[in-house]
């Protein structure tokens, strides 16, 4: 099994022999066969001249693992700003760094208490979120700052309306 990208040209996406969609440069095709190691959904025909660039399976595992990684030796150096994060284990350090993931929002993104998850936290990688009680400012939050642990502690209800100053990527 391959991972392809789409270099040059355009490929139809057929299933059950009709086609859905069209591919264009940039497209990634294979992903889901090797990330679930499912068979492929979807038959690929070239529309035209094409050109594509593939790796095997096991290069494309290699490149994964790697990647999460980083995000989670990221996360990792992130959470340990985090007060209570010191108090676990180091299998509960992992645990929490490797389910950890990056979020971009764009400025003037509202976080609602009530779609926030009781169990995430946010720390702020980059950016600033603005914290706010009956729509004026009370606190800014920076880099290394976090919020949402009051959704851990069950104080959802108390909580002021977070809101990106600019924009803003968190863990």
């Amino acid at each position: 099994m391959f991972f392809y990208i789409l270099d040059i040209g355009n490929v139809g996406y057929f299933i059950n022999g009709f086609q859905v969609k069209t591919l264009k440069r940039g497209a990634c095709i294979g992903e889901t066969a090797l990330l679930y190691k499912k068979p492929r959904e979807a038959t690929i025909k070239s529309l035209q001249d094409t050109k594509l660039w593939f790796i095997n399976n096991i290069i494309f595992q290699q490149v994964l693992s790697n990647v999460n990684r980083a995000t989670t030796s990221t996360a990792r150096a992130h959470l340990l700003k985090v007060p209570f994060y010191n108090l676990l284990t180091n299998e509960q350090q992992d645990s929490l760094a490797e389910g950890a993931y990056l979020m971009k929002y764009p400025k003037d993104f509202k976080f609602l208490a009530q779609s926030m998850s009781k169990s995430s936290l946010y720390v702020i990688q980059s950016g600033k979120i603005e914290l706010r009680r009956m729509g004026k400012p009370v606190y800014t939050l920076k880099k290394g700052e976090f919020f949402g642990e009051n959704n851990i502690y069950g104080r959802e209800k108390k909580i002021p309306v977070a809101f990106t100053a600019e924009e803003t990527v968190v863990i």
